[in-house]
């Protein structure tokens, strides 16, 4: 059996329209059909694909930051970018995260 790999994940404030419409504490709820959407990515199958700009950031240990440089991958290459959307950033063994949605 292998060791535990470390997962990567990052949650964002509540998004409509490109923008951040409302800042999403831990535990905070938004409404897609009013608010807009949050968006959580988990994972890199054990590998690290990059590394956070900003600090850590999860319950019990917070850091609001304004912004946190990112990218983008475009044809030709890789585009600088800094964004207001990051909330939570977190690195773990395992990682779970919980999703509802109304249809």
């Amino acid at each position: 059996m292998g060791g535990a790999t470390t997962t990567t994940c990052e949650r964002t404030d509540v998004i409509k329209g490109n923008k951040v419409t409302k800042k999403l504490p831990i535990g905070g709820t938004a409404y897609p059909e009013t608010d807009g959407v949050v968006y959580v990515t988990a994972g890199a199958a054990g590998r690290s694909l990059y590394a956070f700009s900003a600090p850590l950031s999860y319950e019990g240990n917070e850091h609001d930051v304004d912004s946190v440089a990112s990218f983008v991958n475009v044809k030709g290459g890789k585009q600088n970018e800094t964004v207001a959307w990051s909330r939570v950033r977190h690195r773990a063994s395992f990682a779970v995260h919980r999703a509802s949605a109304r249809w």
